[in-house]
């Protein structure tokens, strides 16, 4: 998964968050800021996934609207 581009100091990580086969419920995953950014899944190789990014500031339960960006549109991903 290639992810990466926001370039503002004030967020400190992305938050990841992804579905995959077999599983119910989204799961989160915490990524290092930065462009060009690589990230590599060791789940099953095959069947049905769901994406979304975020950036984030330095805490999740931070106070107050706006610790995170919106989520990006939502990738669906059929691997066979």
């Amino acid at each position: 998964m290639y992810y990466g581009g926001n370039s503002s100091p004030r967020y400190a990580y992305y938050e990841v968050r992804y579905t995959y086969p077999s599983q119910l419920g989204w799961f989160s995953w915490q990524m290092r800021m930065g462009p060009n950014r690589v990230a590599t899944l060791r789940a099953p190789a095959h069947g049905d996934w769901n994406f979304k990014v975020r950036a984030c500031a330095r805490t999740i339960d931070g106070p107050g609207p706006g610790t995170c960006t919106a989520w990006s549109p939502q990738l669906f991903l059929h691997a066979v």
